[in-house]
């Protein structure tokens, strides 16, 4: 009984030690490029406008996310963080979160608008058994809801006639 105190915690330290130690992975997560073209009845100034204004509303630092428009050309782009996810920090012993990145482009003309959202291709670390189609999946949700949020506002905003 007096040794089985000591094997007891002297097991849970090794398996503790053995997990912190697991197989480790390196993948690359590179989605393509996702599309929608949006036909409505309005200008192409009128669509600048209002693409500008759900970048506002979509984005806490819009300043930090548009990096070149034009309304001349009719395009808004720029760079923004989205899915944050925890990485554990063996180096520091610590969790932080980290966000995966993608490029937004706001293409305008006289009754359509186009977005593109590209994800930058980025290095993930997790354990070997982690399923990286679960990841791309939920990264791939979060483009196409980012696209229709926008759907959404361009054809409600063309809706209101005041």
């Amino acid at each position: 009984m007096k040794h089985m105190k000591k094997i007891i915690p002297t097991l849970l330290i090794l398996i503790l030690f053995i997990s912190c130690f697991a197989a480790r992975k390196t993948y690359m997560v590179d989605l393509n490029p996702v599309s929608k073209v949006i036909e409505v009845k309005e200008n192409k100034n009128e669509l600048y406008l209002e693409s500008n204004q759900w970048m506002i509303q979509s984005f806490k630092d819009s300043e930090k996310v548009i990096q070149f428009k034009d309304k001349e050309s009719g395009v808004i782009s720029g760079k923004y963080a989205f899915s944050p996810y925890p990485n554990y920090n063996t180096h520091y012993n610590m969790v932080e979160t980290k966000y995966f990145y993608a490029l937004i482009k706001i293409q305008i003309k006289d009754g359509a608008t186009k977005i593109t959202i590209d994800p930058i291709p980025h290095k993930y670390e997790t354990l070997e058994s982690f399923d990286i189609n679960i990841l791309k999946s939920n990264l791939l949700r979060d483009v196409n809801s980012m696209i229709n949020s926008y759907e959404k506002f361009i054809e409600n905003n063309s809706s209101e006639n005041w």
